[in-house]
């Protein structure tokens, strides 16, 4: 139990497999996280999502953060191609684009060397 969080906390641990050992004479200290405003606006296809996600992890990337966290339903705009359909069912079709969504923000972590934090896939 984790009475000082009220059980909210969680513990992250990255094995980063290409890491080895360096003398160093300072420790890293502070984090840099990069925060994503996300404007909602209907999108009809997913490369377009990418590329807007691609430019926010790039700008983050930039600025050396050690971590860009997209906010909970990036992925939202996706369903405007799915207006016509009830709620229940145009979330059940975007839930089509995960295992896409999920490996493209591996391919762009690892080419820009930055953790993705995302509230939802």
């Amino acid at each position: 139990i984790d009475a000082s969080s009220m059980e909210y906390a969680t513990l992250l641990i990255w094995n980063n497999i290409y890491y080895t050992t360096q003398e160093s004479t300072s420790t890293k200290s502070n984090v840099r996280l990069g925060l994503v405003q996300w404007q909602m606006r209907p999108l009809q296809k997913l490369e377009v999502l990418f590329e807007q996600i691609e430019y926010f992890v790039d700008a983050v990337s930039d600025y050396s953060c050690d971590f860009c966290l997209f906010p909970e339903f990036f992925n939202a705009p996706l369903m405007a191609q799915f207006n016509e359909l009830p709620e229940s069912q145009a979330v059940r079709e975007l839930a089509k684009y995960s295992n896409s969504i999920k490996q493209q923000f591996s391919t762009y972590a690892i080419s820009y060397n930055i953790n993705i934090i995302t509230g939802s896939k």
